[in-house]
């Protein structure tokens, strides 16, 4: 779930879920507490993300930091 989450709404977590799922077949008591940790901001944070309303124009605005040198 948390996976799904960083993927689709919430890139915020992106990162500190991806290190814990690194881990999965092998988890410590560290990493359960960096889950417990994720799961208490998420819970203070519920008013954040990303909400895709419909509209009649399906536009994204997009601005890339990319340095193609």
């Amino acid at each position: 779930m948390l996976l799904y989450l960083s993927g689709h709404s919430r890139p915020d977590i992106a990162f500190a879920v991806h290190q814990c799922a690194r881990y999965m077949f092998n988890p410590t008591c560290r990493h359960e507490l960096a889950l417990i940790r994720i799961g208490r901001y998420l819970k203070g944070t519920m008013d954040l993300g990303m909400v895709m309303t419909p509209t009649l124009d399906p536009r994204v605005d997009c601005y890339p930091d990319a340095d193609f040198a």
